[in-house]
């Protein structure tokens, strides 16, 4: 039985296909820099050392990569997806902007830059399953800018904070 639109059926396929190619590589990184950071691989502390990171932060940025990846791959889920996504950006583009403000030559953001562009490739093209059927980009934003401006003008001046 044939299909009644191939050429769509093709362009699902492709699109399927670059889904995957663009979420292994990200989901394969997290698992295997989650297990750098936990085990304190000398390439990941040496890098933190010269970046001026704490520590201890490997240890908080390994725990966070391992369930990203779990739930990149995992089926359903879609809400913790678009964190995961969120989680996976924040942690490559912070990467290359580290490199870039430290002084190191765009070879070293690299990596990182590939890996944020694999992800949003990824959170582009997932299949429908695996989208938050209810997301709201506008009202989230104009909810945390409310927030942040709330805060703002609800915080002390800075003198009236000083003992």
């Amino acid at each position: 039985m044939t299909s009644p639109n191939p050429r769509a059926d093709a362009l699902s396929r492709i699109r399927t296909a670059a889904y995957w190619v663009t979420t292994l590589p990200v989901a394969a990184e997290m698992v295997k820099g989650g297990m750098w950071d936990l085990t304190r691989e000398p390439f990941a502390v040496e890098t933190f050392d010269q970046l001026g990171y704490p520590r201890y932060f490997l240890t908080i940025q390994g725990i966070c990569k391992l369930p990203m990846a779990a739930v990149l791959l995992a089926p359903g889920m879609p809400r913790l997806k678009e964190w995961a996504y969120a989680g996976s950006l924040a942690v490559y583009l912070g990467g290359a902007a580290s490199h870039l403000a430290n002084g190191n030559p765009r070879k070293f953001a690299m990596p990182a830059t590939v890996l944020a562009g694999f992800a949003a490739a990824s959170w582009a093209l997932r299949p429908t399953a695996r989208r938050d059927p209810s997301p709201d980009p506008i009202g989230a934003t104009l909810r945390i800018g409310r927030g942040i401006l709330h805060a703002l003008l609800s915080a002390p001046p800075p003198e009236a904070a000083r003992p």
